[in-house]
């Protein structure tokens, strides 16, 4: 390839011969330096290099996680009273590396004596794993006045892998509120197959 060198390096071959120029880069020729396909190609080579991942435009390749939160179970804490329990309003809000991705419908519960709040929803959410690195799943007393009962935490990639390697995972995840475990968090995990969501858990 009879290239002039002006003094630029690209790292994408260019030369229709492949010569290579100092520490493997192909030296790029004057009137390839005049055509657009050049900035293009290597504008969005470098985008690609500098860009955050999680902030990416998804492709339709994208792997796409489905979490299905099936249901729970909330235990009572020592100092609840007979008298300071009735119905609750509870929920799962689901955040990925501090950003909120999504929650459940709220389900009202009843208990009596010592049994547990046992709330199902069965709901799915889909979400684009790539990267994130912490997936945190609450349990959310009330919605006006809303505070966090107890949650739990799994690395987002480790989720991926996971369904990836096993089809599909159920997870029976303890729930923690200052250090105790105070109830259980039910869920499904597999990668998303691309069809329609259905609205109950087969």
């Amino acid at each position: 390839c009879a290239c002039v060198c002006v003094g630029v390096l690209a790292p994408a071959p260019v030369c229709n011969g492949g010569s290579v120029g100092l520490c493997g880069f192909h030296v790029v020729s004057g009137m390839e330096l005049l055509s657009k396909s050049f900035y293009t190609s290597h504008l969005n080579a470098i985008k690609h290099l500098v860009e955050e991942p999680a902030f990416a435009k998804p492709s339709p390749a994208e792997p796409v996680l489905e979490i299905v939160i099936a249901n729970a179970e909330l235990w009572k804490l020592p100092e609840e009273t007979e008298a300071s329990l009735g119905p609750r309003q509870l929920f799962v809000r689901l955040w990925m590396d501090g950003e909120l991705v999504g929650e459940t419908s709220i389900m009202i519960s009843t208990s009596s004596g010592h049994e547990p709040y046992r709330p199902a929803w069965n709901e799915r959410l889909l979400v684009m794993p790539r990267g994130s690195v912490v997936s945190r799943f609450e349990l959310c007393i009330g919605r006006e006045q809303t505070h966090v009962r107890g949650h739990c935490a799994f690395g987002s990639e480790g989720l991926w892998q996971s369904a990836v390697s096993t089809g599909r995972l159920d997870l029976e995840a303890p729930l923690l509120h200052e250090q105790s475990q105070v109830g259980i968090l039910r869920l499904h995990v597999k990668m998303w197959d691309g069809l329609p969501v259905q609205t109950s858990q087969a």
